[in-house]
Formats: structure tokens, sequence, C-alpha cells
């Protein structure tokens, strides 16, 4: 599915005075011990059609903003749904030029891996906002969910490298296992960032998890 934000004289006038929408409250809740197995490729496929349907397909519908972007929000403890042993996020940005041909590579390598994300989503970026550890670049941005099992971050280290060939970098703020070198590789301006830090961070007050492995909280 894809969108394009509506102007207020696109709303019927019911709308037009709160023209974001209700927040989505959550309707179900996943259940405590959802066993490992449940999500596999083919309750994925049933979820899939059923999803496909439920959404319109006539061009021009209008759908609230929360929905939209949030659709997840409508289920609470949605993340029991991988089981006990949880999932992973891994999301790149790949710059235009070539991003189709390097977001193919991605998905065969993860193929060939037979590796398959239970959750996709891509997106378009625009310009970074000019912060020293900005994601967003012009390019395609990529998330995929993973359940966590044997040898899923070797291949998601097989990919990093990819990201790094193709001149993206992965999103921080999901990050869970990302290498110190694959981030210095990633973000050129690391080292301003950490010359800042340190000048206005002396006694390391300010470090967390990520910083530490990511060499951001060194003196």
């Amino acid at each position: 599915m894809f969108g394009r934000h509506a102007t207020l004289q696109d709303l019927p006038a019911r709308l037009q005075e709160n023209p974001f929408g209700a927040i989505p409250k959550s309707h179900i809740t996943v259940p405590e011990g959802v066993p490992d197995f449940f999500l596999n490729p083919l309750s994925l496929r049933c979820f899939n059609a059923l999803y496909y349907r439920a959404h319109p397909t006539k061009i021009g519908a209008l759908v609230p903003l929360f929905k939209f972007f949030y659709p997840l929000d409508s289920v609470h403890e949605w993340n029991r749904l991988y089981g006990k042993q949880g999932f992973v996020q891994w999301q790149c940005v790949l710059p235009y030029e070539d991003g189709a041909k390097n977001l193919r590579r991605v998905l065969e390598t993860l193929q060939r891996y037979r590796f398959f994300p239970y959750l996709s989503v891509l997106k378009r970026l625009g310009n970074p906002s000019g912060g020293l550890l900005s994601f967003p670049m012009p390019g395609y941005t990529l998330a995929l969910d993973f359940p966590v099992r044997n040898g899923l971050f070797e291949v998601l280290d097989v990919l990093d490298k990819m990201v790094i060939e193709g001149g993206g970098r992965l999103y921080l703020a999901k990050d869970a296992r990302m290498s110190k070198e694959t981030f210095r590789a990633t973000y050129p301006s690391w080292s301003k960032f950490v010359e800042i830090k340190q000048a206005l961070d002396k006694s390391l007050k300010l470090e967390s998890g990520l910083s530490r492995r990511l060499g951001l909280s060194e003196k």
C-alpha cells in the first residue's frame, strides 16, 4: 500500500477539525506463552492474504494518519507473537543510485540462507537532518523483523557488509548488534560526535550499552 498526505480540502467536513484521526487503541492483546512455531511461512501467508483483503483498494480512499503509519498499535504486546526468543529488527538505508539492485541483493541473500523476515517495511527517505548521527539520506530504507534463531546474527553480518558496499547505513535507534567497525564505516561524522562528547562528558556520565559497543563512550 502507498499513500500521500491529504489536504484539508480533500477531507469531508466532519474530519477537518481533527484531520489526524483518533489514536488507535489496542483492541487485541497477544497472550503470554505463544509457541515459537506460531509464526511460520504458512501462517504468514494466511495473515498476508487477510490483511490485503482488509484494506481498501480504491485509489483515493482516505485512511487516518495514525492508522496508516502505526498499524501495529492496535495489537497490544504484539511482540509476543515471535515466541520466547523474541525478534531482531534490521533496518538499513541505501542510496537511490543502485538502490533497487542492492535491495534485491539483500533479499536474495536472505533467500539463499533461508532466513525470512516476518514483517517488512520499505520507505523512501529524503535529506538528512544535519545531525552528526542522522540516519536518513536520499534513498530506500528497508526494515526487516526476524525471529531470533541460531545463525541469524551471522547472516545479518553479511547484510551489513552489503550496506557498507552500497554506501548506506543501519538505523541506530533500532540497533542491537551492529559492530563498531560497521558503525564507523557508515557514519562518517562519528569522530566529531565523540570529540564533542568527550569535551562535555569527561567523566562518562552519559553512556549506554549502545554507546559502549559502538565506541562512543571512549576516553
